[in-house]
């Protein structure tokens, strides 16, 4: 995925989200005693201020974990950001700590989130901190397939709930604006004497999907299609549209459910259990039945690293041989088979097994500090530092934790394993739904979109039907004198258009009828702009600029009604909704007024 890409779903889930999800860590018990032994009291010198000895307890624990090749520790790097808030250290020992929390999840995307969450709040703000880590959190989104999968998914529910929640209070607006005009049309349609009858029989018709028990958005939208022919084209052309996409929001919803399959049980979970150091002897059965089934080339590379960790070297050299030629996971099987030489000391093998990998993918840390590392066995020490500052390069952080994992766990070498990419781990979980199923999903949304083309075909291209824009009256070919230009009233036309002459009592008393609609209006206008920025301006028929100004309110809108679907925060013990919130709402509460600063503007009658 591209960084764009990257930026653009991680924007949607915050708009869409507010940050909220279900997190997955694993527990502190689940891995040896010694690294939990260690990082404990680490954790509970440094919320002592005790920083020094906390420093060595931390170390220890690192060297630990690396020595158990356990890749990742969310839990406890986000132990570290808590006892970071609690003790409050000076600038460097706060860097520090924050190193730490690295190291110990140097390949989680919510951590790095968590620690952007830091450095926004007022005891540590910074802005380019927070830049940094969400820059970071983006990269790491292609090795967090949890989190990944997680925030793919609330891009798809957030935008099927947006699409919902701009064609319901579209629909209240329409309707708001234009069921007067409906029922005084509706009797002229009744026979004469039943005029009476209109209001019930309006009331009936609107109804029928309440009767039905349909459910919110029908309940909503037919009622407005029955009004929509009276209304302007603009507003016919966005209810339309708004009509059309909310047609694949069921589309986006199954997608997003989709998503969120728990990763509780299957190979999935075993894999991550490699990454977490804690697999077990029943991980290694799962892994290898389901890579038999499936031939995938993620739980292929999986399995070997399982079998390496279980002593089965010959087996696991074996497999990752055979996915040297595999386009999607030869990089990596080339740099864990290299790593497998570098273990046994066999480095004229890790040399020509690197060199490949470094010739086919140019960009990865893990293949030239391996490769810097053989070099240096096979004393060829300018091509170990050529490689080495070449690595450096590529990603100074990562090579600066690998020389530290060299350092804390006393080894010749400390051989970087590459981890296997969330994209390529997804596949055996991803359920393609083709485009074409959006006409199955939606078939109630278009069924309902076909009708309202029909009304306004039928009934809107011809209908006269209106509201006079300047005195609020129902302009009706049957009942009231209808003027030459659309949208105003014969009497209004006769006095602010035309310029004819007009018995003076008629004219005074028609520009008081103005005067009282606009005061009216203006005043409901001004107050449904300030709770529902834009909204006014429908409601005036200044459809294109209040629709624009609406957009942000309805996506703050959505964010509430789907934290309310998702409670738990995305990041353990941080809870990014009052940051959202108060962001949020001072940009709410600009849209407001500037849909008020907008509407003295454009809503002006000469009167």
């Amino acid at each position: 995925m591209g960084r764009s890409g990257k930026l653009l779903m991680l924007l949607m889930g915050l708009v869409t989200g507010g940050f909220y999800a279900r997190a997955q860590l694993p527990d502190y018990q689940v891995v040896p005693t010694e690294v939990v032994t260690s990082f404990q009291a680490g954790i509970k010198q440094v919320r002592a201020r005790q920083f020094e000895p906390g420093f060595a307890s931390l170390d220890q624990a690192l060297g630990q974990m690396w020595t158990y090749q356990i890749q990742d520790l969310p839990a406890y790097s986000m132990s570290l950001l808590r006892a970071l808030e609690q003790s409050n250290p000076p600038g460097e020992t706060f860097d520090r700590l924050l190193k730490y929390s690295r190291n110990f999840a140097p390949h989680s995307s919510e951590i790095a989130f968590a620690r952007a969450a830091l450095f926004l709040s007022p005891g540590h703000f910074s802005g380019s901190g927070a830049l940094d880590e969400f820059n970071r959190g983006f990269k790491l989104l292609d090795f967090d397939l949890v989190e990944k999968r997680r925030l793919e998914a609330y891009v798809w529910l957030g935008s099927a709930l947006f699409l919902e929640v701009v064609l319901l209070i579209f629909s209240l607006l329409v309707i708001g604006r234009y069921s007067r005009v409906l029922l005084h049309w509706a009797g002229h349609r009744l026979p004469e004497g039943y005029g009476s009858w209109a209001l019930p029989a309006v009331l009936l018709l609107g109804l029928i999907p309440v009767f039905l028990g349909a459910p919110l958005w029908a309940a909503m939208a037919w009622p407005a299609v029955l009004c929509l022919p009276f209304a302007t084209g603009r507003i016919k052309g966005i209810f339309m549209a708004a009509l059309l996409c909310f047609s694949v929001s069921a589309y986006a919803e199954q997608r997003g459910k989709d998503l969120l399959i728990p990763l509780s049980n299957g190979p999935l979970l075993s894999q991550l259990n490699l990454g977490y150091g804690i697999a077990k002897s029943e991980d290694l059965s799962v892994l290898e039945a389901a890579a038999k089934k499936t031939g995938s080339p993620a739980l292929a590379l999986a399995l070997a690293e399982a079998e390496r960790r279980a002593g089965d070297v010959k087996t696991s050299s074996e497999r990752l041989i055979g996915l040297l030629d595999n386009p999607e996971a030869g990089i990596i099987a080339y740099n864990q088979l290299a790593c497998l030489y570098l273990d046994f000391d066999q480095i004229e093998e890790a040399v020509k097994t690197l060199e490949t990998a470094a010739a086919l993918n140019p960009t990865g840390p893990e293949v030239f500090y391996n490769l810097s590392q053989a070099y240096n066995g096979a004393r060829r020490f300018e091509d170990s530092d050529r490689t080495y500052e070449k690595a450096s390069q590529l990603d100074p952080e990562a090579v600066a934790r690998f020389d530290l994992a060299k350092k804390l766990t006393g080894s010749n070498y400390y051989v970087a394993r590459m981890p296997i990419p969330a994209g390529l781990l997804e596949q055996d979980l991803r359920r393609d739904r083709p485009w074409t199923s959006v006409l199955a999903s939606g078939r109630y949304q278009f069924a309902l979109f076909i009708i309202s083309f029909i009304l306004l075909v039928s009934l809107g291209l011809r209908n006269q039907t209106r509201l006079c824009r300047y005195c609020g009256k129902v302009i009706c070919p049957k009942c009231r004198p209808e003027s030459r230009v659309s949208g105003v009233c014969g009497p209004c036309h006769q006095i602010y258009l035309s310029g004819k002459a007009v018995d003076p009592k008629l004219k005074m008393a028609q520009r008081g009828r103005v005067r009282r609609y606009h005061i009216l209006s203006g005043w409901s206008a001004l107050v449904l702009n300030l709770l529902l920025p834009g909204s006014g301006l429908v409601l005036k028929e200044i459809a294109i600029s209040g629709f624009m100004l609406m957009l942000w309110p309805m996506a703050f809108i959505t964010s509430i009604i789907l934290m309310r679907v998702a409670p738990e925060p995305l990041v353990p013990g941080v809870n990014l909704w009052p940051v959202w919130l108060a962001a949020a709402g001072a940009i709410y509460l600009v849209c407001g007024l500037l849909s008020i600063l907008l509407y003295l503007k454009l809503v002006s009658v000469e009167a």
